[in-house]
């Protein structure tokens, strides 16, 4: 199932996809106007990005549209919007690894580089458990051949802050999984910028310049 969608979603893939380089102009079916930098689509809404905040537009009350100053046929907008829908369903019929944030963060701080192992990231992994490797044998050190505690402590010290960057990382990266999935509300970080629903039919338009 999920490779018979990415196959439909590289048939019918357009020649330019869009792009956060794409300006769009779009005119819904009741006359609003909408315009902005293109951001994403997903599950039938198309989100452009302009004055500092996000503007979600349901696709199906789109009528035309001007894509960097050039008129753009509909129909290829909508042949975009379903291979992104094909690629984000396909995404999530086979999601990577995200388990709860505690398992993440607790991996990691137990042994630097668990909680990576339990996202999946195996390059994490093995970057971040190496590093911790390194910083607790250079402790290990210190205290039986080396000049004693008084390194092994600042070491252990960078050891136990190197994990907690670890878990953090591990941490962002899981709930932004788990928020795609609708397991989770966006983080904070992600819903930085205030949104807009703009739909066919309301009274207050979006300010054209």
């Amino acid at each position: 199932m999920v490779s018979s969608l990415l196959v439909t979603a590289l048939t019918l893939s357009p020649a330019h996809a869009l792009s956060g380089n794409d300006f769009l102009y779009l005119v819904l079916a009741d006359g609003m106007r909408v315009k902005g930098w293109f951001y994403e689509t997903q599950d039938g809404v198309l989100t452009l990005s302009g004055d500092s905040r996000l503007i979600d537009v349901q696709v199906v009350a789109v009528a035309s549209v001007v894509r960097n100053g050039e008129p753009w046929p509909l129909n290829e907008l909508l042949a975009e919007v379903a291979v992104e829908q094909a690629r984000e369903d396909a995404w999530r019929l086979a999601p990577p690894p995200h388990p709860p944030g505690w398992v993440a963060v607790g991996g990691n701080m137990l042994c630097c580089g668990l909680g990576h192992a339990a996202i999946g990231d195996r390059r994490g992994f093995v970057r971040y458990a190496v590093v911790d490797a390194i910083f607790l044998g250079a402790a290990t050190w210190a205290v039986i051949d080396g000049p004693g505690w008084g390194l092994a402590v600042p070491v252990v010290g960078l050891d136990l802050l190197f994990r907690g960057y670890a878990a953090s990382d591990a941490l962002r990266i899981t709930q932004r999984r788990r928020a795609r999935l609708g397991l989770r509300e966006p983080r904070g970080a992600d819903n930085a910028l205030p949104r807009t629903s703009v739909t066919g039919g309301l009274t207050e338009t979006v300010r054209d310049e």
